[in-house]
C-alpha cells in the first residue's frame, strides 16, 4: 500500500508517519511511507506513480491542500483522501473533492487505528482498493465495518457518487460527438465501475446537437442484450438523425466481443435503410475505451 503524507511541518509528517507505520504493521500490512513538504513534488510524484491513501494538510505554504487536492482529482479519481488539518472550515470543498476524511490536529492513537480499519476494510470487502471500493460494497456492507454507522456509511456511499457526476459534469463542457475521447471521458467514471454491462444510446439531430440519452439495456457481467428494433424505437422517439452508442465491459478490456461486432453491424446496416445513422460505438474499460470509427470498423461495413 503506497501512503503519501503531504504537510510542511516536519514535525507533524513524522508523527503521522511513525503511527500509520505503527498501526498497519499490527495488522501485518506492508506500507511504503512517502513524505512531502509541499503540493507542487507531492503532485510530480503521483503523476508518475499513483498513491492508495493521501494524507493532505489543508494549511500548507505555496498550494494548500484544497487546491493541490483538486489537481489530484485531475489525474487520480480513486485514491482515498483525508484531510489533516486543525478546523473543519473547509468541510464543503473537501466534499466536492470526494475527501474520505478529516483528520482534525493533533489526533490520538485511536484515531489512526480506527482510520486504518477503515482503509483495510473498505479495500477487503470486495478486492478493490481506494474510493473504487465504494462502487463495490453494499450499505449493509459498510456498516459491518468497525466504526462506520449508518450515516458515515451514508456519507462514504455519496462520495463515490459524487465522484461520478462530478467527473461526467467536468468533461461535458469538452464533449464533442467528433472526438470519441472526449466521449468516452463523459461516460467513464459511470461505466468503468458497474458490475454489468450498461449500454447507452445519445441521440443527434442533423446539426449533431444531443437530443436525447437513454439507458438501452442492462445486460449481464459480460453481455447487452439488445436488438435493432429496441435502438431505433427510442431514436424515433427523439427524432433522431445519427445515434452513438456507449457501452461498458466489467471486465475493464474494452476488445469488442464477437457479439458487440455483430450487433453493431446490424444496427449500423438498419439505421443505413430507415436514414438514422450510426456515427459510432464506444467501450468503456477501465480507464480505457474503443471506438468503432477510430478504429476502422465502420469501414467494413461499406
Amino acid at each position: 500500500m503506497r501512503i503519501a503524507i503531504v504537510d510542511d511541518i516536519s514535525e507533524e509528517r513524522t508523527l503521522l508517519h511513525n503511527r500509520l507505520e505503527s498501526q498497519f504493521s499490527r495488522r501485518n500490512v506492508h506500507t511504503d511511507i512517502f513524505e512531502y513538504e509541499n503540493g507542487e513534488t507531492f503532485l510530480t510524484a503521483a503523476k508518475e506513480c499513483p498513491f492508495t491513501v493521501v494524507f493532505l494538510d489543508i494549511y500548507m505554504n505555496g498550494s494548500n491542500g484544497i487546491d493541490t487536492a483538486k489537481e489530484l482529482r485531475r489525474s487520480d479519481t480513486d485514491c482515498l483522501l483525508i484531510f489533516t488539518t486543525t478546523s473543519t472550515d473547509h468541510a464543503l470543498e473537501g466534499f466536492q473533492v470526494r475527501a474520505l476524511h478529516y483528520l482534525v490536529k493533533p489526533y490520538s492513537e485511536n484515531d489512526i487505528s480506527a482510520l486504518a480499519d477503515e482503509i483495510l476494510n473498505l479495500s477487503e470487502q470486495n478486492g478493490h482498493s481506494g474510493l473504487l471500493g465504494l462502487f463495490h460494497v453494499s450499505l449493509p456492507e459498510l456498516m459491518k465495518i468497525r466504526g462506520i454507522g449508518k450515516v458515515k456509511a451514508i456519507q462514504l456511499k455519496c462520495i463515490g457518487e459524487l465522484s461520478k457526476r462530478m467527473a461526467a459534469a467536468a468533461a461535458k463542457p469538452e464533449l464533442s460527438f467528433n472526438r470519441p475521447v472526449t466521449i468516452a471521458r463523459y461516460y467513464m467514471e459511470q461505466l468503468r465501475h458497474e458490475e454489468q454491462e450498461l449500454l447507452y444510446c445519445m441521440m443527434l439531430d442533423g446539426h449533431n446537437h444531443l437530443t436525447g440519452e437513454q439507458l438501452l439495456s442492462r445486460g449481464t457481467a459480460n453481455a447487452t442484450l439488445i436488438t435493432p428494433r429496441e435502438v431505433f424505437v427510442e431514436a424515433v422517439k427523439f427524432r433522431a438523425v445519427n445515434l452513438i452508442l456507449v457501452h461498458n465491459h466489467p471486465g475493464g478490456d474494452p476488445s469488442p466481443s464477437k457479439a458487440d461486432l455483430d450487433v453493431t453491424r446490424r444496427i449500423y446496416e438498419t439505421g443505413e435503410m430507415i436514414g438514422i445513422h450510426l456515427l459510432d460505438h464506444i467501450i468503456i474499460g477501465d480507464q480505457k475505451y474503443i471506438s468503432f470509427r477510430e478504429k476502422g470498423i465502420f469501414d467494413e461495413y461499406i
